[in-house]
C-alpha cells in the first residue's frame, strides 16, 4: 500500500523497465498528477512525478511514453527515459475529438506488423459522449 498524498486515484498501469527488468507502476489521479513507482523488495517506492493540469481518467504505456486521457478532452504524452524517469514536459494533443472534445474516458495502444517490424502504432480513445476515435501515432 502506498499513501500517495494526491487526489483520488483514477488510473493505474504496470510496465517493465527495459534496462533493469524492474516492474514500474504508473498512476494517474483526479488532480492531474501522474506518478511512477518501482516495485522493490515487494514494496512500491515512489520514483517520478509530473502534473498535467487536468484530471486524469485513463493511462496507456508505450515503450517510451505514458499516454494519459484527461477530463478536458486532451491526450497527453509523457516521455519516459530508459530508467523510467519522466523525461521532459508532457506533450498535449488538445481536443483529440475536435475543438469541443468531450472528456476522454479510455485509451488503448496496439501495433500492426510482426516482432521485428512495426508497421503502424495505433491509438484508440473513448469519450464521455460515447464516441470512439482511432489514430495512427507516427512518433511518441
Amino acid at each position: 500500500s502506498v499513501k500517495r498524498g494526491c487526489g483520488p486515484c483514477s488510473a493505474v498501469k504496470w510496465s517493465s523497465n527495459s534496462v533493469e527488468g524492474a516492474h514500474v507502476l504508473f498512476t494517474g489521479d483526479a488532480t492531474g498528477n501522474v506518478l511512477s513507482f518501482m516495485l522493490q523488495d515487494e514494496a512500491l517506492a515512489p520514483f517520478s512525478r509530473v502534473s498535467l493540469g487536468s484530471p486524469i481518467r485513463c493511462l496507456a504505456v508505450d515503450d517510451g511514453a505514458v499516454i494519459a486521457g484527461c477530463v478536458d478532452g486532451g491526450l497527453r504524452v509523457i516521455p519516459i527515459s530508459s530508467d523510467s524517469f519522466f523525461d521532459s514536459e508532457p506533450r498535449l494533443w488538445k481536443a483529440v475529438n475536435g475543438n469541443t472534445s468531450p472528456g476522454l474516458s479510455c485509451v488503448s495502444l496496439s501495433y500492426t506488423g510482426n516482432n521485428t517490424t512495426v508497421k503502424q502504432r495505433l491509438c484508440v480513445t473513448g469519450s464521455e459522449d460515447g464516441s470512439v476515435m482511432l489514430y495512427e501515432l507516427k512518433t511518441i
